[in-house]
């Protein structure tokens, strides 16, 4: 049976580009993890996903828990992020809060 775990935060983000530049947008994504989301407190892990087909990139993003999740987005480098995703013009944009219910691993 699936076991609720309450000390994580998940936040599940779907970036669609019809013009096939994904990659490009990960890798855009990843630099600001790098130069400091990863540094927000509260800040568990982030993984980055790109289609086979190059148009859709899915951020899998855990946080402590959700005050963390809220201060992040309130961090005075918001609109730099917001300003380079933008770059890459997603046509879509969608994210969803999720609750981790269970675990594997190898």
């Amino acid at each position: 049976m699936a076991t609720i775990i309450h000390d994580v935060y998940v936040q599940i983000i779907r970036f669609y580009l019809d013009n096939g530049n994904a990659d490009s947008l990960a890798r855009a994504i990843d630099v600001e993890l790098q130069d400091w989301i990863a540094n927000c407190p509260g800040f568990v892990s982030a993984s980055l996903h790109i289609s086979e087909d190059n148009k859709t990139v899915i951020n899998y993003a855990q946080w402590q828990d959700k005050s963390a999740y809220d201060e992040f987005t309130r961090h005075s480098n918001q609109q730099q992020l917001s300003n380079t995703i933008d770059q890459f013009r997603p046509d879509l944009m969608e994210s969803d809060p999720f609750t981790l219910v269970a675990q594997a691993h190898a």
